[in-house]
């Protein structure tokens, strides 16, 4: 009884690597699906000194987005 528990442990842990390793790669697949997904959409843009161009608004600086900054 506990030399086939302590069997099936170390079958159990042989396996974990290969698990692991098997959604590690699944993953990986998932993350350039996405960014592949996320770069199709996106239209590239070049900006040129003279452009208009919002910024983000820093809390400490602005009131609001729209205030001017000297």
């Amino acid at each position: 009884m506990v030399e086939e528990s302590n069997e099936e442990r170390k079958v159990n842990l042989d396996l974990l690597d290969e698990v692991r390793e098997e959604v590690r790669i699944t993953v990986e697949a998932l993350k350039r699906r996405v960014e592949y997904k996320h770069s199709s959409k996106l239209r590239p843009r070049q900006f040129q000194v003279a452009d208009l161009v919002m910024r983000k608004a820093h809390p400490y600086l602005l009131e609001n987005k729209l205030s001017q900054v000297d």
